[in-house]
């Protein structure tokens, strides 16, 4: 099985990806998840630019999976979470061949899994 690191936060960004793209795979990194890119709480933001530089190193980022953090006791469980976020990205008009991706194929691809 390959080895996976998940990286949260673009602070994280800056230091696990950095100048040199091949550090990932020298260590035996073979696939690479970047979570909440877009968010200054879990610190510097990653500009669209670098993103796509990632995404060309063949770095995963989190936009192109849909996850929900639900189940906390507050909140509804996960199955329920997930299905009230796909319902809202279809109001807001994503198509559903889209979720589709997000759901099921871009985190089967991510992970190295067959896409069922």
């Amino acid at each position: 099985m390959d080895t996976f690191e998940l990286i949260k936060g673009a602070i994280d960004i800056h230091i696990h990806i950095g100048p040199d793209p091949n550090r990932r795979r020298r260590v035996g990194v073979e696939r690479t998840i970047i979570t909440h890119p877009l968010s200054v709480s879990f610190g510097c933001r990653a500009s669209v630019e670098e993103q796509k530089e990632m995404i060309g190193q063949g770095v995963f980022i989190e936009h192109c999976i849909m996850s929900t953090d639900f189940g906390q006791i507050y909140n509804p469980p996960p199955v329920e979470g997930m299905r009230m976020y796909i319902e809202t990205m279809l109001r807001c008009g994503i198509e559903e061949d889209e979720i589709v991706a997000m759901v099921r194929k871009n985190p089967a691809h991510a992970l190295g899994l067959p896409v069922l």
